[in-house]
């Protein structure tokens, strides 16, 4: 419960020490960037640890993490004199959007906290492998960390993902085990607050109102992070001994056959939401000619693997935030527009160039929408 606690006053002290910069930075947007300031904190924190710990100017330690911060706190509370009229005005004529912001928040922090402690253990699929990238992270003084699995060798993988979450855990003063959990919770919280602002920005910059905005901002995490597939529907089909053994043929779904039960109000077995992720699957003899992964955000987060393609979420959609922010820019992108808005291409830059070392497979896909935007 402490650990939660402290994990969760860490993520929110980095977005409060963000927020001026982010007000800034998005100021073209209706939520001037409140829904971003966190994972867009953590990045460049971590990034700075990260420059810190590779030219060994300070060794990856709690107490540099804090000098750090702290030393960051000087130009943070600049920027909130700067802004502090702007800011109160702005609080006060959208604190429902702010307060709808920290409760998607922190119920999806809580929703998947609860989820995670019940099933807590470390020790499959690729769970493993993840935790030893944080660990390795935790135990080098300086960058990049000792491949755990070469010994001898620098991790050859983009594991900023893992990195972040070694940052916070790190500055909370906790184990990779507590803070590999934590991060389970923390990666759908984060990516619900920024669909969440997203999708409230893009509803009233085409001209709905402020509670429009919020409802289908509030109905975004649920389809993004919560809905997937019907696999999971008919599960529960099959539970209720409906459909014929024509039809169960026809889905083509292995181990969803029509004849397996259940003894309560679930299905039997502990992995029977694993099909979830297999759908597209060519069948013969009860045998799989075809394995395609079709894995989903709730599917990734039930099964609790730490990897980039699940960590990249919130990133992602704060690449999306910023390629939106600068669709609404009225001057023309080119050379005068890098002279004139040097900090937004830096951030830009930083916070889209991360990927590559989030996930490297998001890098195309956002460089490609970052130039349909510059067009």
């Amino acid at each position: 419960m402490l650990e939660a606690l402290s994990w969760f006053v860490a993520i929110e002290a980095l977005g409060i020490l963000a927020l001026p910069a982010a007000f800034l930075l998005f100021r073209r947007l209706p939520d001037r960037g409140m829904t971003l300031a966190k994972p867009a904190a953590l990045v460049f924190f971590s990034y700075l640890l990260w420059v810190l710990g590779l030219t060994h100017i300070a060794p990856n330690t709690q107490l540099t993490i804090i000098v750090m911060l702290a030393v960051a706190a000087a130009p943070s509370v600049f920027l909130y004199r700067r802004i502090l009229t702007e800011l109160k005005d702005f609080a006060r004529e959208h604190w429902p959007v702010l307060v709808a912001t920290e409760v998607v928040f922190i119920g999806f922090f809580l929703l998947w906290l609860g989820i995670v402690s019940e099933a807590p253990a470390i020790n499959h699929t690729e769970k493993p492998m993840d935790l030893a990238f944080v660990g390795a992270v935790l135990q080098s003084d300086y960058f990049p960390p000792e491949d755990p699995w070469l010994s001898g060798n620098s991790i050859s993988y983009y594991y900023f993902g893992h990195f972040m979450v070694a940052f916070l855990s790190q500055l909370t003063g906790m184990v990779s085990s507590s803070g590999y959990n934590l991060g389970i919770a923390l990666v759908p919280a984060m990516a619900a607050m920024g669909t969440f602002g997203l999708v409230y920005n893009l509803v009233r910059l085409f001209g709905g109102t402020r509670t429009a905005g919020m409802v289908f901002g509030c109905v975004a995490p649920a389809l993004v992070l919560l809905a997937g597939n019907l696999e999971g529907a008919m599960e529960f089909v099959q539970l209720r001994g409906w459909g014929g053994e024509g039809f169960w043929g026809w889905l083509g779904i292995k181990g969803l056959t029509g004849l397996e039960g259940g003894s309560g109000g679930f299905p039997d077995g502990p992995w029977w939401w694993f099909r979830a992720s297999r759908v597209i699957d060519t069948l013969s003899g009860g045998q799989s000619l075809d394995y395609t992964i079709t894995e989903f955000p709730m599917f990734s987060f039930i099964l609790g693997d730490l990897h980039p393609h699940v960590m990249n979420l919130p990133f992602m959609v704060l690449g999306l935030g910023l390629c939106l922010n600068l669709s609404l820019s009225t001057q023309r992108l080119g050379l005068d527009w890098l002279r004139t808005h040097r900090w937004e291409a830096a951030a830009i830059a930083l916070f889209i160039g991360s990927l590559a070392f989030i996930n490297l497979w998001d890098l195309p896909v956002m460089a490609a929408v970052l130039a349909a935007t510059a067009l």
